[in-house]
């Protein structure tokens, strides 16, 4: 009991801190917190915590270590979901080229495969970041393309119910308004989305069309321009 009531109040001065914005003491009671922490599930939760408040701090070499941690502890928890989330966004600042991508990317899918409403927004901006990424290191006269293909097969993956989390998910948005409402304005990006890029392609083709027939009346102006110049020289010759 005794000890149960020393966490309590550990707990209680971690929130104070976080309240008044002292992260060194929020960080500083939040590491004591884990010497009394049996449970791994808490654990995680407590490393999550600490790595987001370096986070806030800048410090990423901490937040990756913590979040880590908390991968580690708990490996199967939403806890470790969140942590690879964030630690996926920390290294996509570093991401050079396509082979840097690879294992990113199959991170982000992992996550959007394991959807869950409660969660929301981290799945579906882990999709986002996915379509971003994909695109990133394509030549330039790909990326739309490519884009919009990835865009509606996330609105597809978002909207089926085949199978069991995607029923759950659906389920779900009955239930939960607040992430229900979350989810309708992704969707309703998405759509945005989608029809901009629309868009763009038929005016990218468009404007191809106007500069291949501009192309095409210059063709046959020269061809004319040509004719006219070797009847003259052909003229020239025989005077």
């Amino acid at each position: 009991l005794e000890n149960a009531l020393e966490f309590d109040l550990k707990d209680k001065l971690c929130k104070l801190y976080k309240w008044q914005n002292k992260i060194n003491q929020y960080i500083e009671s939040m590491q004591k917190l884990l010497d009394q922490t049996q449970s791994s599930l808490e654990k995680a939760h407590l490393y999550f915590k600490i790595a987001k408040a370096y986070l806030t701090q800048k410090r990423t070499h901490f937040a990756r270590k913590y979040f880590d941690f908390a991968m580690k502890t708990a490996a199967f928890s939403k806890y470790a979901d969140f942590a690879k989330f964030h630690i996926v966004k920390m290294e996509m600042d570093f991401c050079q080229n396509e082979a840097d991508s690879i294992p990113l990317l199959a991170h982000l899918k992992d996550l959007q495969m394991k959807k869950c409403l409660s969660y929301e927004p981290m799945f579906l901006d882990a999709s986002l970041l996915y379509v971003g990424l994909s695109v990133r290191f394509l030549p330039k006269n790909k990326q739309v393309e490519k884009e919009l293909f990835l865009l509606k097969r996330m609105k597809a993956d978002f909207t089926t119910q085949k199978d069991l989390f995607s029923k759950e998910y659906h389920n779900q948005l009955k239930l939960q308004q607040k992430n229900a409402h979350i989810y309708h304005s992704y969707m309703q990006f998405i759509d945005q989305r989608i029809a901009f890029l629309e868009a763009k392609i038929q005016n990218d083709q468009k404007r191809e069309q106007i500069v291949f027939k501009k192309v095409l009346e210059k063709k046959d102006a020269f061809i004319k321009i040509s004719k006219i110049l070797e009847k003259q020289f052909n003229t020239m010759q025989w005077q």
